[in-house]
């Protein structure tokens, strides 16, 4: 079997619900000579089988099992098991965009000073139909170091975005373990200080958020662990320790977050996820005005709230008109 120019490297746990999906954007680029490493990381749902079926389907695809030894652990066996000078990561519940390896692997031919590149990256819903948001982080080294490093606060690399060079990620180690769940800004630190980061300005990945995310689940515990690789990776670089750390100081709140996904949903003029994301806000908060509104919003579509609007404004105004003319009385 000849060497792929790419090795996709993905560790799962449990990932049934979005696999397939992630595996399928990847059987889809338009740059084929790749092979997709799957580390499944002691999974005890659907996992295992529809990762045996797609490695029956396609020989690219080669699956890793382990038991349970966690995330910065199983890409570093991934890594071992990587052939390619190229190693684009992918989480199992994202998507990468057809042109994603072909934009990136002419961009580290071009650019050989390069030892990892990102790109832009949309955000979606948890099922993917949706557009939430979007990463547009700066492109340049320095900004990019300056953000990992906390001196701003703009964005660095989204990790599931990244494509970098195996040789000298393999060099220095891999991922370490003791600064997950940041262990990928430990990475690209460590990285910068072998060579240039960089960021495609062009959307080549989804950015799947959903309430189960390592994102949302561990957020306090980011920061924490974001602290000490940034603190560490100042110490090396002998930038002051008392400089403030600016990182995400965000927090998550599932309520508003079902909000949000619902009024995305419906300015996309999708009712059904509509209906699905204002149903699971109302469990939490049954009796608030605003999802009332966009529970009636989601059943009646814009043009029947729009009338619903319309006809309450009236009544509104003929109230007004007859308590008017109750004073004149």
């Amino acid at each position: 079997m000849s060497i792929p120019a790419v090795s996709v490297l993905v560790s799962v746990y449990n990932g049934e619900k979005y696999l397939a999906a992630a595996i399928d954007s990847v059987l889809a680029q338009t740059f084929g000579d790749f092979e997709l490493v799957v580390v499944d990381d002691g999974s005890t749902d659907g996992t295992a089988a529809i990762l045996a079926d797609y490695g029956r389907r396609d020989r690219r695809v080669r699956v890793v099992p382990l038991e349970k030894v966690g995330l910065s652990r199983a890409l570093n066996i991934g890594l071992e098991a990587c052939r390619g000078e190229l190693i684009a990561r992918l989480d199992a519940d994202d998507l990468c965009l057809p042109e994603r390896f072909a934009v990136q692997v002419e961009y580290m031919r071009e650019h050989p000073e390069c030892v990892a590149v990102g790109a832009w990256a949309k955000i979606v819903d948890p099922t993917g139909e949706i557009e939430i948001g979007r990463l547009m982080h700066p492109v340049a080294h320095e900004d990019i170091e300056r953000n990992l490093l906390g001196i701003e606060n703009k964005g660095g690399l989204v990790a599931p975005a990244v494509m970098m060079r195996r040789g000298v990620t393999v060099e220095i180690g891999g991922y370490r373990e003791e600064m997950y769940p940041t262990d990928d800004r430990d990475l690209w630190l460590r990285l910068a200080e072998r060579g240039k980061l960089a960021n495609i300005p062009q959307f080549l990945i989804k950015y799947r958020h959903h309430l189960s995310s390592i994102s949302h689940a561990q957020r306090e515990q980011q920061k924490d662990a974001a602290r000490r690789t940034i603190a560490d990776a100042r110490a090396r670089r002998g930038i002051s320790l008392e400089l403030p750390v600016m990182i995400d100081n965000h927090n998550f709140n599932p309520y508003g977050t079902l909000l949000n996904w619902t009024r995305f949903a419906l300015e996309a003029g999708n009712s059904r996820i509509a209906r699905r994301y204002a149903l699971q806000a109302a469990r939490i908060h049954p009796l608030r005005l605003e999802v009332i509104k966009l529970m009636i919003r989601s059943y009646v579509g814009q043009a029947g709230y729009r009338i619903y609007q319309i006809l309450r404004g009236r009544r509104s105004e003929l109230k007004t008109v007859s308590q008017a003319g109750n004073k004149e009385a």
